[in-house]
């Protein structure tokens, strides 16, 4: 039976993709397979490139922090020189990783978002496979790689703290994220708004659970359906000339978010629909990982 190494940074509650790659190597053990977290460790170029190195030698390596887990999932952590048994193995990359560090002979990247949108760079290599976590992720292919027609799509939602329990009776103020929209303008009223970039989630909950209106400029983050789950308006404002369609194709993930200011009503009427919508998303993870086992497992012939 093939090992399974997912290449991620430590647990961080409040980053999608890192959440992402601990959820998938929990449901992969959950599946009988062996997989196991590697430690991720960036490289840097460009002009920044010596800055970024110095400050990176002096948080990780002078003064480390231990790599962190989740407590509530099965994800043991492989470290030290893994080469030997990478040989008999499969790496799973994030799309943000460079070249094959771990020097894999059988390559996975997951595509948690269009390849170069983080890091302004692509250095893949022939011979790899590809999933992309959602469909509005643009359509990638590599010369001599594979791109799945499969969506491999992992999620796992803190419906613990995001429900309508103890709402405000009355909502005031709204609450806004900026993340990965950080080149849009501010569109709304900041008096009486909050930013809930780095916050905790047990604090953005209680912050959802009391504001009218939640507004998003990163046109992708979880909070938008969080917020929803609490009871609370969602806005995304949208990127210059992306339609609806564009944005979202499937309407079923779009229940509950405006995209823009001028369809809140419409999406209002539809937030019930999200919350079962993410119940579902949730139980159609586990079927996502076994589909995309079993093509890993037929593209690289380890049957």
């Amino acid at each position: 039976m093939a090992k399974y190494y997912i290449y991620t940074p430590s647990y961080n509650a409040n980053t999608g993709g890192i959440l992402a790659l601990h959820n998938l190597c929990d449901l992969m053990r959950k599946h009988g397979h062996s997989a196991y977290l590697v430690p991720y460790k960036p490289t840097f170029s460009g002009r920044l490139a010596r800055v970024k190195q110095f400050r990176y030698v002096v948080k990780n390596i002078l003064w480390p922090s231990p790599f962190a887990s989740a407590a509530d999932l099965d994800t043991p952590v492989r470290t030290g020189n893994i080469d030997d048994s990478v040989g008999e193995s499969v790496v799973i990359y994030p799309e943000i990783v460079k070249g094959n560090p771990l020097k894999a002979k059988r390559v996975v990247r997951w595509l948690l978002h269009n390849p170069g949108f983080h890091t302004g760079e692509v250095d893949y290599a022939p011979g790899e496979l590809y999933f992309r976590f959602a469909t509005h992720f643009k359509e990638f292919n590599f010369d001599g790689s594979k791109t799945s027609k499969s969506i491999l799509r992992v999620v796992r939602f803190p419906t613990n703290l995001y429900n309508k329990n103890s709402c405000a009776a009355i909502r005031t103020g709204t609450a806004y994220c900026v993340r990965k929209g950080k080149n849009k303008t501010i569109e709304h009223d900041l008096n009486d708004s909050i930013l809930i970039d780095g916050m905790e989630h047990s604090d953005v909950s209680a912050i959802f659970k009391r504001v009218k209106r939640f507004i998003s400029y990163d046109s992708y983050t979880g909070y938008s359906k969080l917020a929803v789950l609490c009871g609370c308006e969602s806005i995304v404002v949208p990127d210059p000339e992306v339609s609806i369609e564009e944005w979202i194709p499937n309407v079923r993930d779009r229940y509950g978010i405006a995209y823009g200011f001028d369809n809140v009503d419409e999406a209002n009427s539809t937030a019930q629909m999200q919350i079962e919508r993410v119940m579902e998303l949730e139980s159609e993870s586990a079927k996502n990982v076994s589909d995309a086992i079993e093509e890993i497992e037929s593209y690289f012939n380890l049957r």
